[in-house]
């Protein structure tokens, strides 16, 4: 089964088992990004002037432009000239992470060239070891429609003033708060109890198929039985949560 994400700053489109493109799409293609797909995250190489490859995660979550590199010895590899300090917020249960930023450089992913853009280089050890180089989102789905064909494993960039989506996809709206990161309404039944109706946002680089914030306004009940779970690293260091136990989670649902 084929199945292709296509994602817009207006709307979120799914297609499925369809065989071909349609040619009105295909007309208004401006690059190509080739990907792999590791722990569920999109990858993609990424170049910053001529530096070596960086192979960094697709993340929706990640509202700012520019590219967030994960660790200091990355700054010897990148084609820039001029570095100011900087102190960088995130997620984790840490302090504001140091970093240093370079502006107004390119950044290449595939064929596709991005002109002044920002990249931010962390300046500490909070992802030694890490398997990947750092995350790249609001710069690419800022500028273009996105479409994310997993059976070929590339990327597909659409002039979004242009592009006309067929009847072959299916649509569904998004929305944004304070920020650029997209979010959609959505109905969760936790213990075959009502719907609850809430609001979610899309998070490309999480690994997760739905996490739930856990606060004292949260309206809707917890499941009986949860587990401590590691969820990732953020900037500011490890995320924990708890997670319904894979062998109780079948009474639980989304839609």
């Amino acid at each position: 089964m084929r199945a292709t994400l296509l994602i817009s700053l207006l709307a979120l489109f799914m297609q499925v088992d369809q065989p071909e493109r349609s040619r009105d799409l295909a007309n208004h293609v401006v690059g190509q990004i080739p990907f792999v797909v590791e722990a569920n995250k999109v990858v993609i190489p990424v170049r910053v002037g001529n530096s070596r490859e960086f192979r960094v995660t697709l993340d929706s979550g990640m509202s700012s432009d520019g590219l967030l590199l994960y660790k200091p010895e990355l700054k010897a590899a990148i084609d820039a000239t001029e570095f100011r300090e900087s102190r960088i917020s995130g997620a984790g249960g840490g302090e504001a992470a140091t970093a240093v930023i370079a502006e107004s450089v390119s950044v290449t992913a595939g064929d596709l060239m991005l002109e002044d853009q920002q990249v931010i280089v962390l300046q500490s050890d909070t992802y030694e070891g890490f398997p990947r180089d750092g995350v790249i989102g609001y710069a690419i789905f800022g500028s273009y429609a996105v479409e994310i064909d997993y059976e070929r494993s590339r990327i597909v960039l659409y002039d979004r003033e242009r592009l006309q989506v067929d009847s072959s996809f299916e649509s569904l709206p998004i929305y944004f708060k304070q920020n650029r990161i997209p979010w959609v309404d959505a109905e969760i039944s936790i213990r075959g109890e009502a719907d609850v109706p809430v609001s979610l946002y899309i998070d490309l680089a999480s690994s997760e198929a739905l996490e739930l914030l856990l606060r004292d306004s949260m309206v809707f009940d917890l499941p009986d039985t949860l587990e401590d779970h590691y969820l990732g690293r953020g900037i500011r260091g490890d995320i924990h949560g708890r997670r319904v136990p894979s062998r109780d989670s079948g009474s639980d649902r989304s839609s």
